[in-house]
């Protein structure tokens, strides 16, 4: 396929990536994500998803070439051959990645390893934002500091220390390509050292790590504390008490209703800054270590290693969310210190309210047990609106619920027993619980712990309920919880809104590798903690 007529603003060679393998890849990196910069200054960006998508959308094969052939040697009217075609263009952590049909003198040139090197030439913006990929190199020589395709077919694999390298010597080419607008600097001539530098900003790995799912924690699948950007670490929460009446039919025209608002009061709260780290890359995490991918053995990459630090940021950040929203949801919010940070009871002058289920004791009547925590918390939205009740409860609550005598007589009597013998299993947010609905509340067995320090500073392992114990809540709410999101502590993100994990890096001297630090500014809030229930079994 023919691919469209080169533009102005179009780059090639400032960005060149090591493609190291046994065996012609069907894969490779053909940029990375974020901000790069050339020797001389200019910087561009990449956006991976941005580049694939225009790929789709305009369904012409971009052409792999040796040199850049393709845009150099066109602009004389000379022949330029593709060595192979780019299939399909696949956004990663890391990069844009492209699926290469290879043609013989592609894998020729891999084979006997005269270029090992991937470099795209692509159209930019004026703020140097590549807009399309108009086609790809297999160059000698790398450009820019960046992690190669042809270690040669069993050969050893080159080196992936950063090398920086000058725009090509050939005065005509050069000339030639200033006339059409464009900016040549591949490598192919003197490569010199630098000093190490860090590929991506700071913006660019908050991006990315908030472009990771957070897929961790049962409340969040349930959405019971939706977010909202607070702009200010300290946030007023006004607590009225609504009242809502029949309103009167009157004669068109006529005054209408005038409605007596209950009570209110404000308090005002501050956001709590949760920070992470520093997690340290240095050269020992990835010298001499090797990564399996299929039955290819291949070194250990800078960006492998930095999606997995991001990951893992990630997910520590998740479970921590989940368990400050755990204790809003229990009226007492704990830090990973088992610090206090909010007793909701407190702040809002409420007196918890208590349902012994007394499931060891077989007279007990569940059902008016249940109807206690529906009213009670019906009665007290004040206002607000709920669509049900529900409960998350411990294993050992869980079992001795579904086998409670009244429980199993009532199923039996429904002709349902079959539905209480093979309970469903729900599968949210990686919580492996049985789901149980009886009485108007449905109960969620919510397994699982968290790993957190005492008050002697000791790591413990905290479980999401506490043995024996439950805790019902209103659901289908508008405005009785949600999650707080305070502004970040780093000046590339001030008056903006909140990205939920902040990254920053910062090199350890004399080449030792980065340090990545993190945060999050988050405060999960239950604004009505009298419509709260904690459920328990004394025997």
């Amino acid at each position: 396929m023919t691919g469209p007529s080169l533009p102005l603003n179009v780059a090639l060679g400032v960005v060149t990536l090591d493609v190291s393998a046994t065996a012609a890849p069907d894969w490779v990196k053909v940029t990375p994500r974020g901000s790069v910069m050339t020797r001389d200054g200019r910087s561009y960006r990449f956006d991976p998803e941005m580049l694939a998508a225009r790929y789709v959308a305009e369904g012409v094969d971009i052409p792999v070439d040796l040199d850049h052939a393709i845009s150099r040697k066109t602009v004389f009217g000379e022949r330029a051959d593709a060595v192979g075609w780019v299939k399909e263009l696949q956004p990663r952590l890391d990069g844009l990645y492209a699926r290469v049909e290879w043609l013989k003198a592609g894998l020729d040139a891999l084979a006997a390893r005269t270029h090992r090197f991937i470099s795209p030439t692509f159209h930019h913006d004026a703020s140097g934002a590549a807009t399309w990929l108009h086609s790809v190199a297999l160059v000698a020589a790398p450009a820019l500091a960046m992690p190669a395709i042809a270690a040669a077919l069993g050969g050893p694999a080159a080196s992936s220390a950063p090398i920086h390298a000058h725009s090509p010597s050939d005065q005509q080419h050069r000339a030639a390509l200033a006339g059409l607008g464009l900016n040549s600097a591949s490598a192919h001539e003197d490569r010199k050292m630098s000093e190490p530098t860090f590929p991506y900003s700071d913006v660019d790995l908050t991006t990315q790590v908030n472009r990771i799912p957070n897929e961790f924690g049962l409340l969040r699948a349930l959405n019971l504390f939706p977010s909202e950007d607070a702009r200010s670490r300290f946030v007023e929460i006004r607590i009225e008490d609504g009242v809502l009446v029949v309103l009167a039919a009157e004669e068109p025209g006529a005054p209408g209703n005038q409605v007596e608002w209950g009570t209110g009061s404000s308090i005002v709260i501050k956001i709590p800054h949760i920070p992470h780290g520093p997690e340290s890359i240095r050269p020992d995490d990835l010298q001499g270590i090797l990564d399996a991918a299929g039955r290819i053995r291949e070194p250990k990459s800078f960006d492998k290693e930095l999606a997995k630090r991001l990951g893992i940021i990630r997910s520590l950040h998740g479970q921590t969310l989940e368990y400050l929203r755990l204790g809003a949801l229990k009226g007492v919010i704990r830090d990973g210190k088992g610090r206090t940070l909010y007793d909701l009871y407190s702040v809002f002058g409420i007196t918890k309210k208590t349902v012994d289920f007394e499931l060891g004791t077989a007279g007990t009547s569940v059902l008016d047990k249940c109807e206690e925590v529906v009213d009670h918390i019906l009665c007290n939205l004040k206002g607000e609106t709920s669509t049900g009740v529900e409960a998350i409860v411990s294993s050992s609550f869980f079992g001795k619920l579904i086998q409670h005598p009244k429980v199993e007589k009532y199923w039996l009597a429904t002709q349902q027993a079959f539905t209480l013998g093979m309970l469903e299993r729900s599968r949210l947010g990686g919580n492996w619980g049985r789901v149980f609905e009886f009485s108007n509340i449905m109960f969620r067995e919510y397994k699982g712990s968290a790993l957190v320090r005492n008050g002697a500073g000791q790591i413990i392992s905290e479980p999401n309920v506490a043995d024996g114990m439950g805790h019902a809540y209103p659901v289908g709410t508008r405005y009785t919880a949600y999650t707080l999101w305070g502004p970040a502590h780093h000046v590339d993100f001030v008056n903006q809104a909140a990205p939920e994990v902040v990254v920053s890096q910062e090199p350890i001297k004399h080449g030792g590798g980065w340090e990545l630090k993190s945060q999050s500014n988050v405060l999960p809030i239950w604004k009505r903690p009298e419509a709260l229930v904690e459920l328990t079994t004394s025997n």
